[in-house]
């Protein structure tokens, strides 16, 4: 009662959404999970975790997936289960009832009405209900040189999902969670199977992106903004020397093949804007197919270090690392405390578009097949994961804490 009074009476302007949150928890007899991934997103390990709930409810549970009504995704993600409008009353009161926010990226600032303040909410309303953060991820985090972000004391999240005993243990020991990291495997690993084109071959390339270019969207609270500098950086010139190669095109023709180029979903508008593509080199759209799909669909796979390439690898897809010496983010590496590109690595790490070619056509000559070092590789890397029970039993954990 004298918290509820105390609610009443705040002058801190989240007293009346405290006030709801207990009344609509004290009334409810299940759980709330709010799930979400981006605003306007829903293909990763936050649908999966959904679809899979939302069939198999655990006891007491209640699952809501939060998606911008503009989504593709909208009409038949509602189909399955629970669907809110991002930033509708209906996704307010979804935030007061929910006893556990659940997503693949940042849980604080896209599972959030936009016009709330970040700061506000966490110190006003998150931190005095006892709401549970559960950080799924959206890949493997083996560039541990900037993890740090992500220390327990940084973010508190009281569960991360992670994806082998050797992440688990660095975010364990290292970021601070303790058991609070759990090793299940990413939901969205569960649906990995490859998808054999009729189209004749498909190299997808899928670059990660740069924060120093790029202003992403959840501080711009909208579209990505890019920095002045983009267009002259190494990493923009390198990727369209790259898709512009004349001798990349004439491989392509040669093997009856096609280039998808995937870029981060922070940068794509930027690439999409300034590259001349072509008949054989496009760009990778996400309304054609979700990305999932893109991967399961790629006969080959080039990064310079996105953690893609374990689901990928999983598969057993080739894989080349795309390096740049002459990169100024090249401290932003391939390897980390428990994962090293070059020892555990998937494929070859090659520097330049001779080099990159050269690469891909060893690789059609071993018929698009994958190396049995880099399966090898692979498979050690994921022992122990039970691949088909990700999504169940990341659920069986959310569900202890």
């Amino acid at each position: 009662m004298k918290r509820a009074l105390a609610d009443l009476t705040a002058r801190d302007g989240y007293g009346h959404l405290r006030l709801l949150a207990r009344l609509l928890r004290k009334f409810s007899s299940n759980q709330t999970w709010l799930i979400g991934e981006r605003w306007d997103n829903a293909q990763d390990n936050g649908v999966a975790l959904f679809r899979h709930v939302s069939k198999n409810t655990p006891d007491g549970v209640r699952p809501v997936y939060v998606l911008e009504k503009s989504s593709p995704a909208f009409r038949s993600l509602s189909r399955e289960g629970i669907v809110v409008s991002h930033g509708s009353m209906r996704h307010r009161l979804e935030v007061c009832r929910a006893t556990t926010m659940i997503s693949a990226f940042d849980v604080d600032s896209y599972l959030i009405p936009r016009d709330w303040v970040k700061a506000d909410y966490l110190e006003k309303f998150l931190s005095k209900l006892g709401t549970k953060r559960v950080f799924l991820q959206h890949g493997v985090t083996s560039r541990t040189a900037n993890a740090r972000g992500m220390h327990r004391l940084v973010v508190g999240y009281d569960l991360v999902i992670v994806s082998s005993d050797a992440e688990r243990k660095y975010f364990s020991k290292e970021l601070g969670y303790g058991r609070r990291a759990v090793a299940t495997g990413m939901p969205r690993l569960d649906g990995l199977e490859r998808i054999h084109s009729q189209y004749g071959r498909v190299i997808l390339f899928a670059p990660t992106w740069r924060p120093n270019l790029v202003v992403p969207s959840y501080s711009s609270k909208g579209e990505p903004v890019g920095r002045d500098n983009f267009e002259a950086s190494a990493y923009f010139r390198t990727i369209r020397e790259i898709l512009e190669s004349p001798r990349l095109n004439q491989m392509l023709v040669d093997e009856n093949a096609e280039l998808r180029f995937l870029p981060h979903y922070e940068a794509t508008r930027f690439f999409a804007e300034s590259i001349e593509f072509s008949s054989r080199v496009k760009i990778a759209s996400l309304d054609e197919r979700t990305f999932q799909e893109w991967l399961r669909i790629a006969d080959a796979f080039i990064t310079d270090y996105s953690s893609s390439s374990f689901g990928v690898a999983l598969m057993g897809t080739p894989v080349v690392y795309l390096d740049d010496s002459s990169d100024p983010d090249r401290e932003l590496t391939r390897s980390g405390a428990f994962f090293d590109a070059d020892s555990d690595g998937f494929g070859p790490a090659v520097e330049g578009v001779d080099n990159l070619v050269d690469a891909l056509e060893r690789i059609a000559a071993n018929d698009f097949r994958m190396e049995d070092g880099c399966r090898a590789n692979a498979e050690r890397f994921f022992d122990g994961v039970e691949i088909g029970r990700c999504a169940e039993l990341t659920a069986a954990a959310i569900k202890r804490i």
